[in-house]
């Protein structure tokens, strides 16, 4: 859920930035930023290009492979990186969650519509029924 629940982008700019520092490659702030969002494709061929100003050339495998060994073994702590008000939220479904595990609270879970008609949802028979 990189994006909704775990803001990455940042964590990544300073990852790569790292990488490039240890490798002595000179990359532009704003190369950096045209890999925010960019396809995994994308981020290969860039990485392919990158170590080719320092006279590694590589496919985009082995490029791959070099930037996947390099951070191997980093550890990465997503709860610090997760976006404001996932914790709230994951409380509050954590509890709607409970209030509905009985089988009667399951049953009667009720939708009503603009007619005034509402109908309960059965999940153990998938389907609807008036009430």
């Amino acid at each position: 859920m990189d994006g909704v629940i775990v803001d990455t982008e940042a964590y990544y700019q300073i990852e790569q930035r790292e990488f490039f520092e240890e490798f002595g490659i000179e990359v532009s702030d704003e190369e950096l930023l045209a890999t925010v969002g960019a396809s995994f494709q994308s981020f290969q061929r860039s990485l392919v290009d990158w170590l080719g100003r320092i006279g590694r050339v590589v496919t985009p495998d082995e490029a791959l492979r070099i930037y996947r060994d390099w951070k191997n073994g980093r550890e990465v702590d997503y709860a610090a990186l997760m976006n404001p008000g996932v914790h709230e939220s994951w409380r509050v479904s954590k509890s709607a969650a409970s209030a509905t595990r009985t089988p009667r609270a399951r049953f009667r879970q009720t939708l009503s519509f603009s007619e005034g008609k509402s109908r309960v949802w059965n999940p153990s028979h998938r389907r609807w029924y008036h009430s």
